[in-house]
């Protein structure tokens, strides 16, 4: 392990030998925080960079960058005094302070690619690599970019790590030559098991861990109150209109059968006043649903050095990675076997004893998904362009439930008549769970179109969820046009899908 610090250039400085470190360890989860937790008796400049190097296989070193942030001084006895910094991850610090106005396929959907170069065009440090299909659009306008970061990830899905470029490390002035945001729709080796966890051979301990926070069968989301007649405003916006009739939404039958009690549901009513219309408000409450209701179960491997273990038995699970897909077992836990293969969602890492580590492994979304919002601000993502902001603003719902959709063929799922204007149209489809193939939403003024087309994005299947795919486009009308959104998929089924479409005005004809 090495520890060398940067200056404010990208230079290494210096490199802080081992017998001045007392403690150095990191976390990381995926989408998540990433920090350096250093103890020692060197002084440290608030804005250097440490680099620290993780060698992932026999050759090849990975490099991992933290910011200098916070400290805490501590004079011990004689003429020491011991340090303790925390330094988050760098992309966090360095976008903290770029301010862009970014607003990539607000108008027609744009590739993950372009939305992150986009994104990062103004930061000067960072350059972004994404190897998802997926396409959509979102306003960045007047935020942060780390701020952005996280609308990025909502909108395109999908999760974040860093690459780090250095010189030759030999050299005596080694510096950072270039950083990369790396996005994927998965992260990790998860195409086959990379280690197995047996308790009592590699395993020091697993413990079961189940959120303490309340379980509900529904969700009842309200949004911001109904204008009234006197200008004021009264009962707060609700889904029923555009979810057949009921107000609240359910995450999972079984969830109901397994939490109910006698005649009675636990429900939670939950707020977001910034959503205007009962499609807004349904859209953002689907994403929160299981946050609220899902059962969060994770699991905490302690993978530590055992006795009777030699080096080259334990290597492999030293170097293992945040998403890789990972098996754990243990023939005496509780009443159960322990049989569990899901992805690390979280590391932390002794760096002074690459053999003391601590994996968590979690089948919950809740553990995979956006944690990196509460990082960088409010997140959430606006599809208002702000140049029109003062613009008529009048809003044409429609939506529909229970479409079925065949294998390869172009399906309408709603459409709008609209008047001669600017229309700001934003399309959603709602896939049912299903793993395989691609799910495509489309705009179009031609009923169940297959060439002309004006907006379309497409996104892969996701495992264990419905997946949504939402479609934009800004459309100058001369005439009364019907605009359909029509939904395609070719997962070799045909599948059940819900969609909605909210057009608004944002303009006349000159």
């Amino acid at each position: 392990m090495r520890l060398i610090i940067c200056n404010r250039m990208s230079v290494a400085v210096d490199e802080i030998p081992e017998g001045e470190i007392i403690s150095a360890k990191t976390h990381a989860e995926i989408n998540g925080e990433h920090s350096l937790t250093l103890v020692t008796t060197r002084m440290l400049k608030k804005g250097y960079r440490l680099l620290t190097d993780i060698r992932s296989d026999e050759t090849t070193q990975r490099w991992d960058e933290y910011a200098i942030a916070g400290a805490e001084e501590e004079h011990y006895i004689g003429d020491t005094v011991i340090r303790t910094y925390y330094c988050p991850w760098s992309i966090q610090d360095d976008l903290q302070g770029v301010l862009i106005s970014a607003m990539p396929g607000v108008q027609q959907a744009v590739s993950a690619q372009t939305a992150l170069t986009a994104l990062l065009s103004d930061n000067g440090r960072w350059n972004g690599t994404s190897t998802s299909s997926a396409r959509g659009g979102a306003s960045m306008y007047d935020r942060s970019a780390w701020d952005a970061l996280s609308t990025f990830l909502e909108t395109w899905g999908g999760e974040i790590e860093t690459s780090i470029e250095v010189g030759d490390p030999s050299e005596t002035t080694l510096t950072v030559r270039r950083r990369y945001i790396v996005h994927a729709d998965r992260i990790g080796t998860t195409t086959e098991p990379q280690a197995r966890f047996d308790f009592g051979g590699n395993v020091a301990s697993v413990t079961r861990t189940y959120g303490d926070a309340p379980l509900y069968c529904y969700l009842v989301p309200r949004g911001k109150g109904e204008k009234t007649e006197g200008g004021g405003y009264g009962r707060k916006i609700s889904i029923a209109s555009v979810n057949s009739g009921n107000e609240f939404l359910m995450y999972s039958p079984m969830l109901v059968d397994a939490y109910m009690w006698p005649g009675i549901y636990p429900t939670i009513k939950v707020e977001n006043s910034k959503c205007e219309t009962p499609a807004e408000l349904k859209a953002w409450a689907e994403s929160v649903l299981e946050e609220y209701c899902a059962p969060d179960i994770t699991y905490t491997v302690d993978v530590r050095r055992l006795a009777g273990i030699d080096d080259a038995e334990y290597s492999p699970y030293g170097r293992l990675q945040l998403g890789d897909l990972v098996q754990v077992v243990d023939d005496a836990f509780g009443d159960e076997r322990l049989e569990l293969e899901s992805r690390i969602v979280a590391i932390d890492r002794d760096l002074l004893n690459e053999k003391n580590v601590v994996y968590q492994i979690s089948t919950s979304k809740k553990s995979i998904a956006s944690k990196f919002s509460s990082l960088g601000g409010s997140g959430g993502t606006s599809y208002s362009n702000p140049s029109v902001s003062s613009a008529i603003g009048g809003v044409e719902p429609a939506s529909t439930d229970s479409v079925n959709i065949a294998h390869y063929t172009n399906t309408n799922i709603c459409s709008v008549s609209l008047s001669p204007g600017i229309w700001l149209i934003t399309g959603r489809i709602r896939f049912e769970t299903n793993t395989t193939g691609l799910r495509t939403a489309k705009i179009s003024t031609v009923s169940a179109d297959t060439s002309s087309v004006i907006s379309t994005t497409t996104m892969p299947a996701f495992s264990n969820m419905w997946t949504h795919v939402t479609a934009i486009r800004c459309l100058s009308l001369a005439s009364q046009t019907t605009v359909y959104l029509v939904g395609w998929q070719n997962s070799g089924a045909t599948l059940e899908c819900n969609g909605e479409m909210e057009c608004t005005r944002i303009g006349d004809l000159q």
